[in-house]
């Protein structure tokens, strides 16, 4: 059965809260951190674990960064950086003030697990740090925007319920498709096809940067142009769902990547 049949019957109350903006929200950053954990080579799957407190796993670090975003409010730029749409690829600290958001963030915290010196509670919290925003980079209205705060301005309608973009983005949208579709965890889970890794953990910092505004631009705000309207409708979802597939599957191969170059070598 289509995906735009099954939305239709969608509880009105389902998706009427609207949570804060912390980028994917746990279930998108556990996947994240599941596929990643699957792609350590023996050495980085050691150092993690030598990091990490007896019992914890990078699954179940994944959101401590959103955790302790009202204690540590000097870490909340570090989760995104708000980009124009309409911006063209190149120089992007500008856009960082204070060279504090989440492209200056991940380097920082690969730089602290590597360093020999940092303490083992250092290179704790700087894992925690670098597993989170990863992935957070990959949720498109963590880069890209339209002065409207990463999509939290935008007021938008789903079935027939008031919600911000950025909310629909960071999980409500994919609530949706794992309702409609219970396989779909499993399937993330278990990351890309062997012959697809390669490809999709490939490209630099920046380029996963700018991949993601242009997923912002053509995907996230693309359909709303179009349409000229405010509502999430059931196509909308259905253009949705491979692309949230996709980026998930890339910040997931993306973080084994980082973690076996930080801490694999």
């Amino acid at each position: 059965m289509r995906i735009a049949r099954i939305v239709a019957s969608l509880s009105m109350c389902y998706l009427s809260m609207v949570n804060p903006a912390l980028g994917w929200w746990a279930e998108g950053h556990r996947i994240v951190a599941e596929i990643a954990s699957q792609r350590l080579n023996p050495k980085a799957k050691a150092e993690v674990a030598a990091i990490l407190p007896a019992g914890q796993t990078l699954e179940s670090i994944a959101s401590w960064a959103d955790d302790i975003r009202k204690e540590r409010k000097e870490t909340g730029p570090w989760h995104y950086i708000d980009i124009p749409t309409s911006e063209s690829r190149g120089d992007w600290s500008k856009y960082c003030p204070e060279q504090s958001c989440v492209a200056t963030a991940i380097p920082k915290m690969e730089g602290i697990l590597r360093d020999a010196k940092a303490t083992r509670e250092q290179r704790d919290e700087a894992l925690r740090f670098l597993v989170h925003f990863v992935g957070d980079m990959h949720q498109p209205l963590h880069v890209g925007e339209r002065s409207d705060h990463g999509g939290n301005a935008v007021k938008v309608t789903y079935d027939g319920q008031a919600l911000n973009l950025h909310a629909a983005w960071d999980g409500k949208l994919m609530e949706a498709w794992f309702k409609l579709d219970p396989d779909a965890r499993k399937q993330l889970d278990a990351g890309a096809p062997s012959g697809e890794r390669a490809a999709l953990a490939a490209g630099s910092l920046d380029d996963w940067l700018w991949e993601s505004l242009a997923v912002s631009r053509d995907a996230v705000y693309g359909p709303l142009d179009r349409c000229q309207c405010a509502v999430l409708d059931q196509t909308y979802l259905e253009q949705s769902v491979p692309v949230m597939r996709l980026q998930l599957l890339r910040a997931g191969e993306r973080l084994g990547r980082v973690l076996n170059e930080t801490l694999g070598r």
